[in-house]
C-alpha cells in the first residue's frame, strides 16, 4: 500500500482521522440518516459531510464516499495510476445499498445497485483496465480487500 484515503465519522482525510484516533475521540453521535426509534441503539458513527462528486454524475452516498477516499489515496502517489497494470480492489458490505433499496421500491434502474458498481465506477473514473475486484465478507471486507490487493501486487 503506497497511499491511503479516508472519509469517516472522525474526519475527512487520513491525517485528521489518525489524529482523532490517537487523541481517543469517538465518532459516535445520535443517528440522523434514518429514524432509529424502533432500535435499541440510537447512536452510530455516521459520516455527516459526504463529499460531492466533482463531476456531478453520482448521487449514491456510498459511491461518493468511495470516490472521495480513492481521490485522496491517488493524490498521494507519484506517477500515473491507470492502464492494464493498475487494479482496483474495494471492500464493501453494503456499498450501493440505497440504490438497491430504491430499485426494489420501483425507483431507478438498478444500475448502481450491485456491490461491484462502486468498484466499476472507480475503475472507469481512474482509467484502470487491469483487475477490478469487489470483496464483500461483512465487517472483514476492508481487510480482505487489502489482502487481495497484496496478492495482486505479489503476483505482478
Amino acid at each position: 500500500m503506497t497511499a491511503g484515503g479516508a472519509i469517516a465519522a472522525l474526519g475527512t482525510g487520513v491525517e485528521p482521522l489518525w489524529a482523532a484516533l490517537v487523541a481517543g475521540r469517538s465518532g459516535l453521535a445520535p443517528v440522523t440518516l434514518f429514524d432509529p426509534s424502533r432500535y435499541a441503539a440510537r447512536q452510530a458513527a455516521e459520516v455527516r459531510d459526504v463529499p460531492v462528486d466533482p463531476l456531478g454524475e453520482v448521487d449514491e452516498r456510498a459511491h461518493r464516499l468511495a470516490l472521495a477516499a480513492a481521490g485522496e489515496a491517488l493524490s498521494g502517489i507519484d506517477g500515473a495510476f491507470a492502464g492494464h497494470r493498475a487494479a482496483i480492489v474495494a471492500g464493501t458490505t453494503l456499498g450501493g445499498n440505497l440504490a438497491y433499496t430504491d430499485w426494489l421500491e420501483g425507483r431507478g434502474d438498478g444500475s448502481h445497485a450491485a456491490l461491484a458498481a462502486v468498484t466499476n465506477l472507480l475503475a472507469a473514473r481512474h482509467g484502470v483496465r487491469g483487475p477490478s475486484r469487489t470483496v464483500s465478507v461483512a465487517c472483514a471486507s476492508g481487510t480482505a480487500a487489502i489482502g487481495l490487493g497484496a496478492q495482486l501486487i505479489e503476483r505482478g
